[in-house]
């Protein structure tokens, strides 16, 4: 455990029979460039699944499972898998996704999207793209569908059927130090948000305010205090 963190479901990279991944920023002003290399696989299914065996033989109760949309076959495996035993979120991020990501959908309880995945289907509106996404067949009624959209904050719909889009300003960021991290820290303040029974207006407040505080600083060290604070 560290920093409040139970890692007693973790895979070391080891056992995926792969290096840890890096990353080199390199930053000029007014540009950035990030080299990544990522040997890591995707964990399959099987592997998922003895992690979650063996936490639930501790007697561990999950309360949210929250899952990135890229290795589909095995991922939608994984969602189907946690249906009834608590909460599923599912980040579609990448701009170019694997053609069949969408079908992760319908097993999730919250659905969250990147402008970059947004504008890469041709949309310049957040509201626009929600509404257009709310018709995707197999959608749980009461699922909630978020987008992020930088600076413009985030756009959300609590009940897809309705079509009434909901919007939460980004807080102001008076000296950008460091973007990376900036989405996985809205996630997280979005998740909290809904953990601690807030509504969804409410939710994408705490993560544009995270995300916020996230970028004002190297690293992730306090970040959700400060932003908090902020708040």
């Amino acid at each position: 455990t560290a920093n409040g963190v139970q890692d007693l479901g973790v895979l070391p990279a080891g056992e995926a029979g792969a290096l840890l991944p890096s990353s080199h920023i390199l930053q000029c002003p007014g540009t950035r460039s990030i080299i990544h290399y990522r040997s890591v696989p995707e964990i399959p299914f099987r592997l998922f699944a003895e992690r979650v065996q063996q936490c639930q033989g501790r007697q561990e109760r999950f309360t949210w499972a929250h899952f990135e949309g890229r290795h589909v076959a095995d991922t939608r495996m994984m969602i189907d898998s946690m249906q009834g035993q608590c909460t599923v979120s599912v980040e579609i991020e990448k701009e170019r996704p694997p053609a069949n990501v969408l079908d992760l959908l319908p097993g999730a309880d919250v659905i969250v999207f990147s402008r970059a995945f947004a504008e890469g289907r041709g949309f310049s509106s957040g509201q626009d793209f929600l509404k257009a996404m709310c018709r995707t067949e197999g959608l749980k009624p009461q699922a909630m569908l978020v987008v992020a959209w930088g600076a413009d904050g985030a756009f959300g719909l609590s009940e897809p059927r309705s079509g009434l889009v909901l919007h939460s300003p980004a807080k102001p960021v008076l000296a950008p130090v460091d973007t990376v991290g900036a989405g996985d820290t809205f996630n997280a303040g979005l998740i909290v948000g809904l953990i601690r029974g807030g509504r969804l207006e409410e939710a994408m407040r705490l993560g544009c305010a995270v995300a916020s505080a996230k970028i004002q600083q190297q690293g992730f060290a306090g970040v959700g205090a400060r932003a908090v604070q902020a708040d």
